[in-house]
């Protein structure tokens, strides 16, 4: 359906739509008012409701309450077997030299990806909007001060982010820099690079069914545990503890704290601290974690 007049047409013959239960719906979601070419859907079960095209001709999306509950808490239940099989893939992923060969690179960049929490990176975003990842960043984003090494870019929605790299990487950090500031910066032999979909298929391969946007769930929920507890030791507000632990690990992964909410933070985790804050409070880290997915979510397997 579209909108025009402020009244809604069916778009396979242009007629108007009467039906209140349809317009009921429909007209109870907040669209953008800078939208433009927005479509809405017939059928109150679809998982995309409205989409339309923002001010930058960009494509987005208002899903379904409904799909985004059930999607969430696919994605929460699924941390269930991804902690479990961190565990071994972390051996696998270990730098053993600091030779620059394919399989080092691999190495390193997941392990960037558990220790800065950075976005794997978008090709596409790369060449059209200049925002960048872990995969797609360039020579000109490595910056150095005092002998630590840095990278400053763009990333989603032009966020800027100024991130350490940890001090036990510099070595091979150092056989990366290139002259040329718009190559990329992570290769190896015969400037070769690794992209994010070669990195989900050894993912896929090496630790289960899971991609590189499930390591951002996973640093979202664990720096929230980390920060909850510490401030659980200064103050005994529920809200500002929540809100400032919510801020503190949404800051780390270079979102805003609504989006830490929305998409990132498990709700039975943030549930768990809220009904239950005595013991949570005092919980272990461990016991915290195992709050971020459904308790009656089924048992198995992510391998």
């Amino acid at each position: 359906m579209y909108k025009s007049q402020n009244k809604f047409y069916y778009h396979r013959n242009n007629q108007l739509v009467t039906d209140n239960k349809i317009l009921s719906r429909i007209n109870s979601i907040r669209v953008p008012p800078a939208w433009v070419n927005v479509w809405y859907s017939c059928n109150k079960n679809d998982h995309i409701q409205v989409y339309g095209y923002d001010t930058s001709g960009k494509k987005q999306y208002i899903l379904s309450p409904d799909w985004i509950l059930n999607s969430n808490n696919q994605k929460f239940n699924k941390m269930k077997y991804f902690f479990k099989d961190l565990v071994s893939f972390k051996k696998k992923i270990k730098l053993n030299d600091f030779e620059l060969n394919k399989q080092n690179l691999i190495n390193l960049l997941f392990n960037l990806l558990l220790d800065t929490h950075i976005r794997v990176g978008n090709e596409k975003y790369a060449e059209q909007n200049n925002t960048y990842g872990l995969t797609t960043l360039l020579q000109k984003h490595l910056k150095v001060d005092d002998n630590n090494y840095y990278i400053s870019f763009l990333g989603k929605s032009k966020i800027k982010h100024l991130i350490k790299i940890p001090e036990e990487y510099n070595q091979i950090i150092t056989k990366l820099k290139l002259r040329d500031p718009y190559k990329k910066l992570f290769h190896y032999s015969n400037g070769k690079t690794i992209s994010a979909e070669q990195l989900n298929d050894y993912l896929k391969e090496h630790m289960g069914d899971y991609t590189c946007k499930d390591f951002r769930t996973y640093s979202a929920n664990t720096l929230f545990i980390k920060f909850f507890l510490k401030n659980c030791k200064k103050q005994n507000n529920v809200k500002k503890i929540l809100i400032k632990s919510i801020d503190q690990s949404a800051e780390l992964l270079g979102h805003s704290r609504s989006i830490s909410k929305k998409s990132y933070i498990s709700n039975h985790l943030l549930d768990y601290c809220v009904n239950q804050f005595e013991s949570a409070c005092v919980a272990t880290t461990a016991e915290l974690v195992s709050k971020i997915w459904d308790p009656t979510s089924a048992s198995g397997s992510g391998s």
